[in-house]
């Protein structure tokens, strides 16, 4: 399910990352989806439901409060992730995204989503996505 490609570039490479800091921005590209259902679950609400605990998130204020603290925390990433995606390429920003945030391969991308870019085009964005990321997180 996850993409073959090499973790580490050359350092002469214009987007290198070490091959640590690319592992930690995919795994956190690939929580966004479980950030998007959370977004959706939190829209239907109930104050009196459990809420699961998110680092960043202040726990000590009322529940609705907390909830829409919660959403905004998660909309933050989401459209950092979104972001980066369109400023690469916008071209072929929901096939990236899509790359990013599942973990699907170019030849999957082809295959069954159509992508119309090559597949050298197409790391070269990923590749860039990442560095692009980094640069935004920090």
């Amino acid at each position: 399910m996850s993409t073959v490609i090499r973790p580490e570039v050359a350092k002469s490479n214009l987007y290198f990352l070490p091959k640590h800091r690319f592992y930690e921005l995919k795994h956190y590209c690939l929580q966004y989806p479980i950030w998007k259902k959370t977004i959706k679950d939190l829209d239907g609400y109930k104050p009196d439901c459990e809420i699961e605990k998110i680092p960043g998130v202040d726990f000590w204020k009322s529940n609705v409060e907390t909830v829409v603290e919660l959403r905004e925390v998660l909309l933050k990433k989401m459209d950092a992730i979104e972001y980066c995606a369109w400023k690469v390429d916008r071209d072929i920003s929901k096939w990236l995204l899509k790359g990013v945030s599942e973990g699907i391969s170019y030849s999957t991308l082809a295959a069954s989503y159509d992508i119309p870019c090559s597949k050298d085009l197409y790391y070269d964005r990923f590749r860039k996505f990442f560095w692009l990321l980094s640069k935004i997180r920090g």
